[in-house]
């Protein structure tokens, strides 16, 4: 019965013959519990090195910079009213935190529509030249001595005794240093000379420096705070489409006409149109430059709606005005040294400046006239730059998906407030670019009252950004099938 079990003690302190020697070190092998035929992965292509498709980044930001660039220059989203929308509300914003006022050297003589806001002198009419006659006698005399007295109202009707009043007025104003500026519709050229459309005997006594447009209408409304009017009529506008004229003289608006005599006293300014620049220069007889005015390729020029509170401080009754003509005091504290802007508060001279607020013709040639002496023009970042903020977007948004991979992950959910059952899921990244670049134009707005094209900058990053995740998801989704 010993046997057996001696046998077992000896089995069990048996060793196989490959066994280390006392004292060496056993090296643990690995133990492999996956079944037979199945492989380790070669390793978490999640923790790869990211290789940026620098071909493919080229090639689409190359192709987005290009369209952006064609639809920026052809105003693409004007037509589908962006434009306006961007003008009113970022725009409209910005301007809210520039500091801007009235010009100090502008006076406005207001003439009521309705004949009982105009005392005794009741409603008006050509007949009211000449109280004008008078009121230019009283302003241009040496002790007020306004700088320039214009008139935004048409003198189409005949008055014969009261226009060869104001016409002599004028003249004598003219004699003094105050030059009068009178509104004209429209002109016509009759043997290379332009005829305003302006009673004949008024016309007689006039030259061309006594006259200016006035339909030059408001348009293209930027916001509730900046607007655009058009500063003069060019002659290429009456030439065939194939003749290009580089720098052409042109008939001034009102607002231009007066803020030239005002910077050239008694020389005769001409305006020049330099349509290479999109400038308008100011030049005296001897071709000095006296202002150099950045306007639009149409001749637009933009400027910011006058504040409500400030029209009406420098605003004055016709009637009153006229009462104190033999009190050169009060005249010359009001009027000395000043455009003195006459118009008339009418119905149908009504513009709106915002949803809900209008202002007159005449208030919107002194806010006019105000930008033009204070040489605050606003205007846009000058095409060149437009196009290479266009082509750097695009590039932003090329390598966004691919620098910056790992950064997809964190998300913006944003629930449009129009449609309740949908939400948007916009990557962090691609929103703090956005966020960036918006207070970058907001800034240089504010600092130097240059517009930057915002859709078109932004439509570049978030096409491009939006092509590279398509090109690059069908791509792996292509190799994915070719494995399988």
């Amino acid at each position: 019965m010993a046997k057996p079990n001696s046998k077992r003690k000896q089995r069990k302190h048996a060793q196989p013959q490959d066994a280390v020697k006392q004292g060496e070190p056993v090296e643990e092998q690995p133990v492999n519990n996956k079944p037979p035929g199945i492989q380790e992965p070669a390793g978490d292509p999640r923790n790869e090195p990211i290789k940026t498709p620098w071909v493919k980044v080229i090639l689409v930001t190359t192709l987005t910079g290009f369209l952006l660039s064609l639809a920026f220059y052809t105003g693409l989203f004007g037509l589908l009213r962006l434009d306006d929308f961007i003008d009113r509300r970022f725009w409209g914003y910005a301007d809210g935190y520039v500091d801007k006022s009235l010009s100090r050297d502008i006076a406005i003589i207001v003439i009521e529509e309705d004949p009982d806001k105009n005392g005794s002198l009741g409603k008006f009419g050509a007949s009211w030249r000449g109280h004008h006659a008078e009121l230019i006698n009283a302003l241009s005399a040496v002790e007020v001595k306004a700088k320039v007295i214009a008139f935004d109202m048409y003198f189409e009707d005949a008055s014969p005794e009261n226009d060869e009043k104001l016409g002599r007025a004028i003249q004598s104003a003219t004699r003094s240093g105050t030059m009068v500026v009178l509104g004209s519709r429209t002109y016509s050229t009759i043997k290379g000379r332009q005829v305003p459309k302006i009673t004949q005997r008024l016309t007689d006594y006039l030259d061309k420096s006594n006259w200016a447009l006035l339909v030059i209408g408001v348009y293209e409304r930027g916001s509730s705070l900046i607007d655009k009017v058009k500063l003069g009529d060019t002659p290429s506008e009456e030439l065939p489409p194939w003749v290009s004229i580089h720098r052409q003289q042109i008939t001034p608006s009102l607002p231009l006409r007066a803020a030239m005599h005002f910077w050239a006293g008694q020389q005769q300014p001409i305006a020049v149109f330099d349509s290479d620049r999109d400038r308008i220069d100011v030049q005296t007889p001897e071709q000095a430059v006296l202002r150099s005015i950045p306007v639009t390729s149409a001749v637009g020029f933009t400027f910011d709606i006058a504040d409500k509170n400030d029209l009406s401080n420098i605003s004055h009754p016709y009637h009153e005005v006229l009462g104190n003509l033999n009190n050169s005091t009060y005249l010359g504290n009001i009027f000395g040294g000043k455009i003195v802007i006459v118009g008339v508060r009418a119905a149908r001279d009504l513009r709106d400046v915002s949803r809900d607020e209008k202002q007159y013709g005449v208030e919107i040639v002194a806010a006019a006239t105000s930008n033009l002496l204070q040489g605050v023009y606003i205007q846009p970042v000058s095409s060149g730059y437009q196009y290479i903020i266009i082509i750097v977007m695009s590039l932003i948004g090329a390598l966004l998906p691919t620098l910056f991979r790992n950064f997809m992950r964190y998300r913006i959910p944003i629930k449009p407030l129009t449609l309740a059952e949908v939400r948007v899921d916009i990557p962090l990244v691609v929103g703090a670019v956005c966020l960036l670049y918006v207070l970058l134009a907001f800034f240089v707005y504010v600092q130097t009252r240059r517009t930057m094209g915002i859709q078109y900058h932004l439509a570049a990053l978030i096409v491009t950004f939006t092509l590279m995740k398509v090109t690059t998801r069908s791509s792996q989704t292509r190799a994915g099938r070719e494995e399988t």
